[in-house]
């Protein structure tokens, strides 16, 4: 549903002669030298700490308040490259919408974080045009490069990277802006996985030499290009009218009960007054989670049912080939999506067993890893009822797994 970040760009190569530094020959950075894990910054000789440049960067966005990017992913996975588009808008407080551009799959595909806290998404391409509630960790919002769309604002972004600094990474800058192809005079930013000589580069970001904003953010994994992000038109202190961070409610009912898979599932459940995650664990609470298990079990058994139905007695499972329809595809969809939500809460309880939370935190992961893949079959052209049905199987195994731990955790209270 959601895609997921950022980008392809073409770059023109230039040559380095051996033992000449980038920077001395004065020539543009090539795609070889942009795409490498070894430090552009240091064959440059013109290094200075980057921190600062990167805090100035965080400032420009926290004083705007309001912007709007548009932005290109590609992600580089077992020799395939993944292309992705989109427009992202953010206004403070913490308002978040994305817009997956067209060309990519399931363009049209929008999600917002409503001035409500609430996460609602609108489906595109094959799911027609649901309008749903979504759990902040779902794996619809992640990027083809791991990044949660809701976390790609400028500010957290820089953030998160500069937190980084404080477990022994370096951040190195060139003094001086050079020549990139495609982004004209820049500076460029490198996070290095460790402070000294030997240390290979994480993370490249290239700044515009003129308006001091990013026009690259290139992700590497092992020494290797994971992905590239770009940044186009990026607009300051843009004037973005509140309707744009709604997504109707109503809709999102209406549609839902019309597929015939609503359940109603709070985002987040208070108990006794308080945030799950702040109560106190009691029996009265361990009862509840056993409902709320038995609901997630509930919806496994639904998206197992538009596969099992079809089989006749005697007849196996397996045998049986069936292609999803439209509206049992997005019956599906909604109830992956109210499963998740179910999930968070499941967790919220977790921090509290104490012991038996690296269990309870295994299993609900089990049940998000069957969810996600869930969701890569109904993005398909056509779906595998099979493969959904062995998923809901799998997921119902975890639910009673999650049984048992909450029979531990009633013991010792």
């Amino acid at each position: 549903m959601f895609h997921r970040l950022p980008t392809i760009f073409f770059l023109s190569v230039a040559f380095i002669f051996p033992g000449q530094s980038v920077c001395a020959a004065q020539l543009r950075v090539d795609d070889a030298s942009l795409g490498s894990s070894e430090s552009l910054v240091r064959k440059c000789g013109d290094d200075s700490d980057g921190k600062e440049l990167l805090k100035s960067i965080e400032k420009t966005f926290e004083k705007a308040g309001s912007y709007i990017y548009s932005s290109d992913l590609v992600t580089y996975k077992k020799g395939k490259q993944i292309k992705e588009s989109g427009k992202f808008y953010y206004k403070d407080p913490n308002l978040v919408r994305f817009e997956v551009g067209e060309g990519s799959k399931n363009s049209g595909s929008v999600v917002v974080r409503q001035s409500d806290g609430q996460i609602r998404g609108k489906s595109g391409g094959l799911l027609g045009k649901l309008v749903v509630s979504l759990s902040p960790n779902s794996k619809l919002l992640l990027s083809s490069n791991g990044f949660n769309i809701l976390k790609s604002d400028f500010e957290t972004l820089i953030s998160n990277t500069l937190k980084q600094l404080s477990s022994g990474k370096k951040c190195l800058a060139t003094g001086k802006t050079l020549p990139v192809a495609g982004c004209g005079k820049s500076r460029v930013i490198e996070i290095l996985s460790t402070g000294d000589d030997t240390g290979s580069v994480e993370q490249r970001i290239v700044v515009d030499g003129s308006t001091r904003l990013p026009k690259r953010w290139l992700l590497f994994k092992d020494s290797k290009l994971l992905s590239i992000t770009s940044f186009n038109s990026i607009q300051l202190n843009a004037a973005i009218p509140a309707d744009m961070f709604m997504l109707g409610k109503g809709d999102m009912l209406a549609q839902a009960k019309a597929v015939g898979a609503f359940r109603t599932t709070p985002g987040k459940i208070t108990y006794g007054g308080k945030r799950l995650e702040d109560a106190v664990l009691d029996s009265g609470m361990l009862k509840d989670m056993r409902k709320l298990i038995a609901a997630l079990r509930r919806s496994s058994t639904y998206l197992g049912e538009v596969h099992g139905s079809q089989v006749k007695p005697g007849a196996s499972i397996e045998d049986v080939k069936v292609d999803v329809s439209e509206t049992d595809r997005q019956g599906l969809f909604v109830t992956a999506t109210q499963m998740e939500l179910m999930v968070d809460n499941l967790r919220a309880v977790g921090t509290k067993l104490d012991k038996l939370s690296g269990r309870w935190d295994s299993f609900l992961d089990k049940v998000e890893d069957s969810l996600g893949t869930i969701y890569d079959e109904l993005e398909k052209d056509r779906v595998d009822s099979l493969k959904i049905y062995r998923q809901s199987i799998k997921i119902e195994q975890e639910t009673r797994r999650l049984d048992n731990v909450i029979f531990g955790a009633e013991k010792q209270i």
